[in-house]
């Protein structure tokens, strides 16, 4: 639960499952450790919406379960979201072959502090804090696919961001395309993907950019030479 200031009215925004919920990346599972859990373990997956109040008043609610299916995020259940609950540490894994510990992490676990999920920014670069990333999928291997929710000067509903050539779909980028964003008031060039990254045969650079509301990307395609360096240019488009 958050309190947000959007146009001068104090807002609590909170993140609300309806119905049951079961684990996700959980320790049970087997592999939680796994590029596939990253950001997610150790989670709980159902239906989940955002819901915005003000006073005692709900203004709306907004369900955040196919921007899921948008990503295309495998494990997840067709009609469910998942979010991390507790941080995975770095030592855990070796509690999987060590007699006992496995048992003493069970436990700890549900001590650990739960994850932070809403942390507000600018993202857009319309002078107030209204967006968050959420986390929607995973990308070989590690790459937490992002989707930035909130509202806007130009959409006052929640709503989750597109750019501005294709307000149709989701905008869904690598989380630490999203930092490059946050962090900066000029358009920001990221390396989307590298020349090898994971077998990749072609290097795809990014330029993204906000101003007022509206976030622009575009995107540059690259193929790989034998020596794993950027080549020719392969294709342009915006995102």
């Amino acid at each position: 639960m958050h309190n947000v200031s959007v146009h001068g009215h104090n807002e609590v925004w909170k993140l609300v499952w309806k119905g049951a919920t079961k684990p996700f990346c959980s320790l049970g599972d087997g592999d939680f450790y796994t590029c596939s859990c990253t950001g997610f373990a150790y989670g709980e997956a159902g239906k989940l919406f955002l819901v915005r109040s003000q006073g005692s008043s709900e203004i709306e609610e907004f369900e955040l379960a196919p921007l899921f299916q948008e990503a295309g995020s495998s494990g997840v259940d067709v009609g469910n979201a998942s979010l991390q609950r507790w941080e995975i540490n770095g030592t855990d894994i070796d509690a999987i072959n060590t007699p006992g510990k496995l048992e003493r992490l069970a436990s700890d676990i549900p001590l650990r502090e739960v994850s932070e999920v809403m942390i507000f920014s600018d993202y857009d670069h319309d002078g107030a804090n209204t967006e968050f990333l959420l986390q929607v999928g995973v990308e070989p291997c590690g790459k937490r696919m992002m989707a930035l929710i909130g509202v806007s000067e130009s959409e006052p509903k929640l709503h989750a961001f597109a750019s501005v050539d294709h307000p149709e779909r989701p905008l869904i980028l690598p989380s630490y395309v999203w930092e490059e964003l946050v962090g900066s008031r000029e358009d920001a060039s990221v390396i989307e993907w590298r020349c090898g990254d994971h077998g990749s045969e072609t290097e795809t650079e990014l330029i993204i950019g906000a101003a007022n509301g509206k976030i622009k990307v575009h995107s540059t395609q690259y193929s790989c030479e034998t020596s794993g360096k950027r080549g020719s240019l392969i294709k342009q488009e915006n995102l």
